[in-house]
């Protein structure tokens, strides 16, 4: 957290040592997990600023990308409609609100974007499974704005 509270763009400018090393950190943490199986925790649910977006390799998600739709639509990457929203550089806050059912087999998240003092857009998505014990699967489903 302290490497990423200087950051502006919630990672977006991180060189690639500093983004390898917040990968492995949550590599570690995810590894010290007493269960292993996070998806299931009580204290996921709820609502979270998001400080770090990305993935390890460095892959970004171009919105005029036909790869970065290809992974999207066979289910291989993230929603390049949501990257070109909440990666936006004029972005001020970024925040997940996840809801959970009882047992966690159904649910959806909402990324609420905050671009004060000019609107505030939220893109929900809706869970689609569980590809593993820590990681939880979405898929866009809907969206609205307040300016």
């Amino acid at each position: 957290l302290e490497l990423l509270s200087g950051t502006e763009g919630r990672g977006a400018a991180m060189t690639a040592d500093e983004d390898a090393e917040v990968h492995r950190l949550a590599t570690e943490l995810e590894a010290d997990s007493t269960s292993g199986a996070t998806n299931d925790s009580p204290l996921l649910p709820g609502r979270w600023r998001v400080l770090y977006q990305g993935k390890p390799g460095g892959d970004r998600t171009e919105f005029f990308s036909l790869e970065s739709w290809r992974k999207y639509l066979s289910g291989d990457g993230p929603s390049p409609i949501q990257n070109l929203v909440s990666g936006s550089s004029t972005v001020s806050r970024l925040y997940q609100v996840v809801e959970l059912s009882e047992g966690g087999e159904a649910g959806r998240i909402n990324n609420v974007v905050d671009l004060s003092p000019r609107a505030v857009i939220a893109i929900e998505a809706q869970l689609v499974g569980k590809p593993s014990p820590s990681r939880l699967g979405f898929r866009f489903s809907g969206g609205g704005g307040l300016v």
